[in-house]
């Protein structure tokens, strides 16, 4: 044997001790955080996410002209949640989720806007949980059910193919 036969076979053991004793955990991510009333504007991007999107306490998120994909990771699905005030635009832009148990929650008091082209693909749920504004117009909702409660509901030029919407006035 030549010695750099030896060298191996005397690191073999290491290398599998370390393999099999360490792992690379994955902590939980999220990808996007607004709150206590800030803005993030996004323009002109196409971004592949992993990881929540969270828009909160007074805050706005807008994205226009952009391809957000949120990913996955094994079988982890990434929700958007928009609470308490808060306000997600859309604007000629498509946010598609690559597992189909995701979902868009819109809670407390807080408004959701599709404008120009803009969709939402991909989704398992878009929760309107006594949300404020709910407002589609030009866009298309390819999520599988649309429930909940909003106080104003606007829907003009809307497509939702093979969606099941309950919604109820506030």
């Amino acid at each position: 044997m030549e010695a750099d036969d030896l060298r191996w076979m005397a690191l073999f053991p290491i290398i599998l001790v370390f393999t099999l004793h360490f792992h690379v955990a994955f902590p939980e991510e999220v990808a996007v955080s607004v709150s206590n009333g800030g803005t993030i504007v996004w323009s002109d991007l196409t971004v592949v996410k992993t990881g929540d999107i969270y828009v909160g306490r007074n805050s706005t998120l807008i994205l226009r002209n952009v391809l957000l994909q949120l990913s996955i990771r094994g079988e982890k699905s990434y929700n958007i949640t928009v609470a308490d005030h808060s306000t997600l635009i859309l604007e000629a832009s498509n946010v598609t989720s690559l597992s189909g148990l995701s979902t868009i929650t819109v809670a407390n008091s807080s408004n959701i806007l599709l404008r120009d082209g803009s969709s939402l693909n991909g989704f398992q749920t878009l929760n309107l949980n006594n949300a404020s504004l709910t407002s589609i117009v030009d866009g298309t909702l390819k999520v599988n059910h649309v429930n909940g409660s909003t106080r104003i509901l606007e829907l003009a030029r809307t497509l939702a193919p093979d969606t099941q919407i309950n919604i109820t006035a506030q």
